[in-house]
């Protein structure tokens, strides 16, 4: 019954089912590719059924096994499971308005597991958020054009992959008033 879900970028959350009335403990073993390299990471106390696995690496898959033991020995491991970190968030997002139309967005990308990267873009920067674009993994940098001027939008990066998706803090700009136009009355003189 031993269930691994990623948690974050650098931890995975382990369950189990204790079906034991006598152990002192459960033993906790990862490997890097689920058949070979098992290594006792944690030791639980009696009737502890879960495990947060920390200081992981983002988008790297680890695998686990789970037993019981006691005094006289140790039983029969659990199946293995296996889960994928997410990728680690961008960072240092920025918006900016070169024009009445356009926003432009960069970025830091900082997984190296990503699939790619969703840009997505809110009206106040809390709900209502909207998949404008999915970029390869690694860009740092996106131009939202065809707005509207004076208008202001909140944007997200998301850097994503088969576990879900990890976000930047958010930022926000407003595009430039429309130019208005100015009549010489001289000229109609």
């Amino acid at each position: 019954s031993l269930t691994a879900v990623a948690d974050s970028d650098t931890a995975i959350l382990l369950n189990w089912f204790d079906g034991s009335s006598n152990e002192t403990g459960f033993e906790i073993e990862r490997s890097p590719n689920g058949s070979t390299g098992w290594t006792l990471i944690h030791t639980t106390a009696a009737d502890v059924i879960n495990y947060t696995n920390t200081g992981l690496t983002e988008a790297t898959t680890y695998y686990y096994r789970v037993r019981a033991v006691n005094a006289d020995g140790s039983s029969a491991y659990t199946s293995t499971a296996s889960a994928l970190t997410y990728p680690a968030a961008p960072t240092a997002l920025v918006a900016f308005a070169p024009s009445d139309n356009t926003i432009d967005l960069t970025w830091t990308d900082n997984s190296a597991g990503e699939t790619s990267q969703r840009v997505e873009r809110s009206a106040d920067g809390s709900a209502g958020w909207t998949l404008i674009a999915t970029l390869a993994a690694n860009d740092e940098d996106y131009s939202n054009t065809g707005l509207l001027p004076g208008a202001t939008w909140h944007y997200r990066i998301g850097a994503t992959n088969a576990t879900g998706t990890n976000y930047s803090d958010v930022d926000s700009t407003t595009t430039a008033a429309a130019p208005q136009l100015v009549y010489d009355i001289r000229a109609q003189v």
